[in-house]
């Protein structure tokens, strides 16, 4: 059984005010950065019951990124699970990999950056701080997540989708869509 990973709340709010106050984002073309992404990373949910549907909406996710490497950051050991990602590349997050007050290691972001990712994209549909942290930290171009905060100052494009957590395969078919329609965007950014 894997233990969650719970972030210190007090760190979590710093950090929340810190991003929101000072990092300053640059401007960018999304259906752009969505069509020339070399290197995409996802964030797969933390909750085991969750983690089944988001993983079979993977390949109509691959379908859309199907120019770029995708990577896969899964938030436990992921078991039996691994077999069905062959084609994508899996970094794992462990509880070493973080800091007394449950933030990433320098070690840890150092290895994410260095995959240089164009876009990263959280699949948890709930509200997931290690997550949204390490979007921001990843230093992707676009980051999205769905619209569980409103206060979540982490992404640059958040995507609304059903709030109702009863009806996880159709937020996963809107969040499908949603991307198509994105990447299909004006052609002359």
């Amino acid at each position: 059984m894997r233990r969650k990973i719970k972030t210190n709340f007090l760190a979590e709010k710093f950090l929340r005010w810190k991003a929101k106050y000072f990092f300053k984002g640059e401007p960018i073309s999304f259906s752009k950065t969505l069509r020339e992404a070399q290197k995409v990373l996802i964030f797969l949910p933390h909750k085991v019951e969750s983690f089944s549907s988001a993983a079979n909406h993977l390949p109509a996710i691959s379908e859309i990124f199907y120019d770029s490497k995708i990577f896969l950051l899964m938030p436990f050991e992921g078991g039996g699970f691994l077999s069905s990602f062959g084609s994508f590349e899996i970094i794992r997050i462990d509880v070493q990999d973080l800091k007394w007050l449950s933030l990433p290691k320098d070690k840890f972001v150092q290895r994410i950056q260095g995959y240089n990712f164009d876009i990263s994209l959280d699949l948890d549909l709930e509200k997931n701080f290690l997550n949204a942290y390490l979007s921001l930290l990843s230093g992707s171009k676009l980051r999205i997540g769905v619209n569980k905060d409103k206060e979540e100052p982490f992404y640059n494009l958040k995507l609304a989708i059903s709030e109702s957590g009863l009806f996880q395969d159709e937020s996963y078919d809107s969040l499908v869509q949603i991307l198509r329609n994105l990447k299909s965007g004006h052609q002359e950014d």
